[in-house]
């Protein structure tokens, strides 16, 4: 057998600048193993059956406990079944809870109009879809 047609495991490449024939470095993700990984996240981008609402001028703003709760005026598509009170409600203990809280906050006392993407479920309160993104409405 010769040496280029033996099989080299796993374990023998851990660590090493591993090239194709072109000798040319792969990426780091194709080296990884995350071309599935990036594949599913490019297929499975968005939320099914996700909400958006606006643009339009947030009409209602709380905190409730750890999270908040919020409306905006403006049209609505795709809203899902669970939401009774057409509110969207986020956890105010994460990082990025409290980015959008204050990026409703801005925009609320400047009078700016947003838009609002939802998850498509109702996973934080029963009633209201969570949100997951809150972006200029103009």
């Amino acid at each position: 057998m010769r040496t280029s047609d033996r099989r080299v495991s796993p374990s023998e490449h851990a660590g090493q600048d591993i090239r194709p024939v072109s000798g040319r470095q792969l990426p780091p993700l194709l080296r990884s193993g995350g071309v599935a990984l990036a594949l599913a996240a490019l297929l499975c981008g968005g939320a099914a059956g996700a909400s958006e609402a606006g643009p339009g001028l947030i009409t209602d703003l709380q905190v409730d406990g750890s999270n908040a709760v919020f409306a905006v005026g403006g049209p609505v598509i795709n809203r899902p079944g669970c939401v009774v009170w057409g509110r969207y409600v986020f956890d105010l203990t994460s990082p990025s809870g409290q980015a959008m809280f204050a990026y409703l906050l801005s925009a609320q006392a400047t009078g700016k109009q947003v838009r609002v993407y939802g998850t498509g479920t109702c996973s934080i309160w029963n009633n209201h879809e969570t949100a997951y993104s809150v972006r200029d409405g103009q």
